[in-house]
């Protein structure tokens, strides 16, 4: 059961209207019937507004859960950008220089836990076909449960990939603003921020067109797309990014974008909706 619908058991009793977030695994996790599945579809249908954190999400709970469109709205989770400071491509040799990171090469950067939906093994294995691997360096930040089995599978790839293990948050910026490029393999995703983050540090991002990613990555635009699992279109959108031309026409365009998703703006639409309940219920302050 949702964590949404488990405090709207005091809602039903304090007569107040109920706004609930939803999250990817509140529904995604969801089993396609049984008792569960009509208990959270009931206490959803009885909540005064619904706030999903994707489009995707949205999708789902008015396609398979009959949720109607006019009471939910989409709000990502935003990001606190305050921590990440810009590097535009032009710029990276000065982040470089800090992380003593090869200023010659293409950095290409992950930040994630290691597991099988996070995608790590699709960009290895993209590596290892490329013939420009020479002139790439990869950062993997993270650890979880398949790191020792991709650290031996792709063993030939030592030379060319920096297994960090995971970095406390306040060390990410550095990470990111160093980067030329920033990848997220993943076979599925709600809306990730680590997309953010790297959006607001200037560092163009490549991740798979799964869950809510298109809607922070408009393909060519603010960064580049591929399909889940596609080796041969991961290879294309890292070797377009050797262009050092696009790669700043891009990140300067996520620059712009990103602060659509920031966290102070995803607070005024959450606070807006909120407002609009209390004035529709007739709810006293």
């Amino acid at each position: 059961m949702t964590k949404g619908c488990l405090v709207q058991v005091p809602e039903i009793f304090l007569r107040k209207p109920l706004v609930i977030t939803l999250h990817r695994g509140d529904v995604y996790m969801l089993p396609p019937r049984g008792f569960q599945r009509a208990i959270v579809r009931y206490f959803l249908k009885r909540a005064a507004f619904l706030i999903a954190v994707s489009g995707d999400l949205e999708n789902k709970l008015t396609g398979e859960l009959g949720m109607p469109p006019k009471k939910i709205a989409v709000i990502d989770v935003g990001c606190d950008l305050s921590s990440f400071t810009p590097y535009l491509p032009s710029a990276k040799s000065t982040a470089k220089a800090k992380l003593k990171l090869p200023a010659e090469k293409l950095v290409v950067l992950f930040v994630g836990s290691i597991r099988y939906r996070k995608g790590l093994d699709i960009l290895l294995q993209a590596l290892s076909g490329m013939n420009t691997l020479s002139r790439l360096q990869l950062i993997v930040i993270g650890e979880g449960q398949e790191e020792e089995k991709l650290k031996s599978e792709y063993a030939h790839l030592n030379a060319h990939v920096t297994w960090t293990g995971a970095k406390p948050n306040h060390e990410l910026p550095q990470w990111y603003a160093a980067a030329d490029a920033f990848v997220l393999p993943s076979r599925s995703e709600g809306t990730p921020t680590v997309i953010l983050e790297a959006m607001g540090s200037g560092t163009p991002v490549v991740a798979t067109r799964v869950g809510g990613i298109p809607e922070l990555i408009n393909d060519g635009i603010n960064g580049l797309l591929f399909g889940s699992e596609n080796i041969e279109q991961l290879q294309e959108c890292l070797m377009h990014l050797f262009d050092p031309a696009l790669r700043e026409r891009i990140a300067k365009q996520a620059l712009s974008d990103v602060y659509e998703h920031s966290l102070e703006r995803q607070i005024e639409k959450t606070v807006a909706i909120y407002r609009s309940v209390i004035s529709k219920n007739g709810v006293k302050k």
